[in-house]
């Protein structure tokens, strides 16, 4: 009989007692300190600093007994939400029972498998992850044994403590020599709490690794999400690490040696490069979820900061994330973590006070800048290194420091300078002049009083969006619609032109949301609507319709509607239409027989400098095609085929006009045996020959001074361009792209067919564009370079 229909709500129940007995401990723990403090008689001090506490109700018990009610009946903890995908639920479906205690440690997030499959917006690269870590490898490492250094009889103790402990708690185990391992040396690093965390160092393993770039939120992205008077907390994830398993195959390159045993990682471990990118990669679709349903976070790795309004919304957020962090395997660490709502939290070495709005560095952090000051003022030199160090130390104050960074400035050139006299000597002395001494100075006043406003009381509450590009904007608003791992590929569907066109529009919509404090992604098609009209000011038809485009990839108004085609929004667009009809770039175009004429001006070919025909060849290619210069920069010297009558140049290269079931361009171009001056075929030839030498790839046209690059479409626009100044057009009026306005116009005046000027230009046989915008007063056979020269 299946019961878990019906038992569901006691499960529920049941783990919100666990939170509620972990929030009664961690109460209980907190006034305890607080007593503790004000006790003056010795021996009470002695007797409550020699008794234990004890994490559990009962003294001290190593395992959570196994449940003998009828919590035997549950399986799982409440789920997150359905899959719709047929293959998750196969995979969940086929995923083995767990009880609600997991004996295991380490890698226990690979035993919650099947909740994360039920976590909205999850990727196939989060769920690889959890089923088994593979080392991101650019190369597999050649077999290495390196030795540990000698250490203290106090330091082997301590190690020998921390290998039985990472034993105990599954990180680690033994296992016999492998002819592949990778056997790296071990140490401790003292931690803010006095204990030691064990360290595999693996700097020399990192070399093969590949390095990837990823961001982390910190503690200004905890300043930018405070209001005042808000309540928060903070919730410590225990051996956050160690919960993700690495897979069987790569945990022979995690390998250490102690005491003539062998022993490696079955987990993540400290030391690891990649470590810190993959576990905030597998958090972040958890933060999505828990932002998505309205709470309010930061986090750092394994430190969470939970923000509210209110105190009963900051404790029910804080129970919620604990509740989903539970769910999915995560420990939480009840004695470091926060989980009574105040308005002053310590997060990331630093103090945030809600109440008056500051960041403060903690007394103990102070005290100990403060000595390095003194220590440093006594000095008239310092070694590099020690220079360094204290830098780095005021760094790390700055978030509480005001103007903090101006003062470091003198520090960081001194060093520079130094190491650059001394060829990066770190032992090398430094003079401490009188302007390094009063910058000391300055900072040993500033830390008597290390407080920092995070904003006025005429701050906006709102947090204004910060636009960076088009590409990381849409990015973005994919991944908030769950589209993470096709991001990419539905960024690449748009041509580099196209997010040019994009760029602007998306930071005005940026700026516009801003300043009305309005979501960037989501929106309604009022609000659209507002923001198109508010464009009409400046701007006209073509650019407010690329604006429409622009927001239909980012913003939608409902889930299933895209805003660009609400009918609202188009009936806008019709509006601005009649208001600022679109209007061509020019409403006369010069004669092309002022540019033919020069042309012949420019032979015999072998009497011209390179920089000349390369102009011509250029200029003569644009007016006997009319194609734009983008496609003239794409042709390559093996895809141009000399015949006996004509040339063909085909073009396979991605332009402008290419897409799904569009041909590339293939040039024909005849040849002009009675006008060689005007013969294209006959330039291309001798400008191929001329610049052999100096052709270093297979693009046709390059660059007229070293290297000697393949050049873009800008490069070619100015060669036009000069060849359109030197034949007498006004070029502070028309530009390069203005050759196929002539050449069309000119071809359609000497009778050549429309069809066949569609066609060399490239527009599709329906396409209206030459009759609205190329046409101006003044291909199926080669007759439309002739026409362009007159030539019957």
């Amino acid at each position: 009989m299946d019961l878990s229909h019906h038992l569901t709500p006691w499960v529920a129940l049941f783990r919100e007692c666990r939170y509620l007995l972990g929030t009664q401990y961690a109460l209980s723990t907190y006034r305890r300190k607080q007593v503790a403090a004000n006790i003056k008689d010795p021996t009470m001090t002695r007797v409550l600093n020699d008794s234990e506490v004890y994490p559990f109700l009962f003294g001290q018990q190593e395992v959570w007994l196994p449940p003998h009610g009828f919590f035997k009946l549950f399986t799982t903890a409440p789920e997150l939400g359905v899959s719709n995908h047929q293959e998750e639920q196969s995979e969940r479906s086929s995923s083995p029972s767990l009880t609600l205690q997991v004996s295991s440690h380490a890698g226990r997030l690979k035993q919650f498998y099947h909740e994360w499959l039920t976590l909205p917006s999850v990727g196939k690269k989060v769920l690889s992850i959890i089923n088994g870590y593979k080392l991101p490898f650019k190369t597999i490492p050649n077999p290495t044994f390196l030795s540990n250094k000698e250490v203290s009889i106090q330091e082997t103790n301590d190690i020998d403590t921390s290998i039985r402990e990472l034993i105990q708690l599954g990180a680690i185990e033994r296992c016999n020599n492998d002819p592949n391992q990778f056997v790296s040396p071990i140490f401790l690093v003292p931690k803010p709490d006095g204990s030691k965390r064990f360290i595999i160092n693996l700097k020399h393993l990192n070399e093969y690794l590949q390095y990837s770039k990823f961001k982390m939120e910190d503690l200004r992205s905890a300043i930018r999400l405070m209001e005042n008077d808000c309540y928060m907390t903070t919730i410590d994830l225990k051996n956050a690490y160690y919960l993700i398993s690495v897979s069987r195959s790569d945990r022979k390159f995690l390998r250490f040696s102690w005491k003539g045993e062998l022993y490696q990682f079955n987990c993540l471990c400290f030391g690891l490069s990649s470590a810190p990118r993959t576990f905030t990669k597998i958090l972040r679709p958890v933060m999505r979820y828990l932002r998505i349903s309205g709470i309010r976070n930061v986090i750092y790795l394994d430190d969470l900061l939970t923000i509210g309004n209110s105190y009963e919304n900051c404790l029910l957020s804080t129970s919620t994330t604990i509740r989903i962090l539970e769910k999915l395997g995560f420990i939480i660490n009840y004695d470091k973590s926060k989980l009574i709502p105040s308005k002053s939290q310590r997060f990331l070495g630093f103090i945030l006070n809600s109440s008056n709005m500051t960041v403060e560095l903690p007394r103990e952090k102070a005290m100990h800048t403060i000595h390095l000051c003194k220590r440093l003022l006594d000095k008239n030199t310092c070694t590099v290194q020690q220079l360094a160090e204290f830098t780095g130390t005021l760094v790390a104050c700055f978030p509480a420091i005001r103007y903090g960074p101006v003062y470091t400035k003198l520090f960081e050139s001194t060093k520079f300078l130094t190491l650059l006299q001394m060829g990066t000597d770190y032992k090398s002395q430094v003079i401490l002049n009188k302007y390094i001494h009063e910058d000391v100075k300055w900072w040993l006043t500033s830390l008597t009083n290390p407080i920092s406003p995070i904003r006025t009381d005429f701050s906006p509450s709102f947090v204004p969006f910060t636009f960076t590009d088009g590409r990381s904007l849409v990015r973005e608003a994919l991944k908030s619609r769950g589209l993470e791992d096709s991001a990419d590929t539905i960024i690449n569907s748009l041509s580099n032109s196209t997010w040019k066109q994009y760029e602007s529009s998306l930071r005005c919509w940026s700026k516009f949301t801003n300043q009305r404090q309005l979501s960037i992604f989501i929106t309604s098609p009022e609000v659209v609507a507002s923001f198109l009209t508010e464009m009409l000011k400046s701007v006209g038809y073509s650019s407010i319709n690329t604006a429409r485009s622009a927001l239909s990839l980012l913003a939608t108004n409902s889930e299933f509607e895209n805003i660009g085609s609400n009918p609202v929004v188009k009936r806008v667009i019709k509006g601005v239409a009649k208001m600022k009809p679109p209007k061509p770039r020019y409403d006369v175009i010069w004669d092309a027989t002022t540019v033919t004429e020069y042309l012949k001006t420019l032979w015999p070919h072998d009497q011209l400098s390179i920089s000349a025909l390369t102009e011509k060849c250029v200029t003569l290619l644009a007016l006997c095609t009319a194609q734009r210069c983008q496609t003239l920069s794409k042709i390559k010297i093996s895809e141009v085929k000399f015949g006996h009558n004509q040339i063909d140049i085909f073009v396979t290269d991605q332009v402008k006009t290419s897409g799904p079931g569009k041909f590339q361009p293939h040039l024909i171009l005849p040849k002009f045996e009675d006008h060689e001056y005007w013969c294209i075929m006959t330039c291309v030839r001798d400008y191929i020959s001329r610049t052999q030498e100096i052709r270093t790839g297979d693009e046709l046209f390059v660059g007229l001074s070293k290297p000697h690059r393949p050049v873009g479409s800008q490069t070619i626009g100015r060669w036009i361009k000069n060849t359109l100044s030197n034949s007498g057009v006004d070029v502070t009026l028309f530009k390069a792209h203005s050759v196929r306005h002539a050449s069309t116009s000119k071809a359609l005046s000497n009778g050549t067919n429309i069809e066949e000027i569609r066609s060399s230009a490239g527009w599709t046989p329906t396409s209206s564009t030459f009759a609205k915008f190329y046409n101006r007063p003044i291909i199926t056979d080669n007759n439309f370079a002739k026409s362009v020269f007159n030539i019957n």
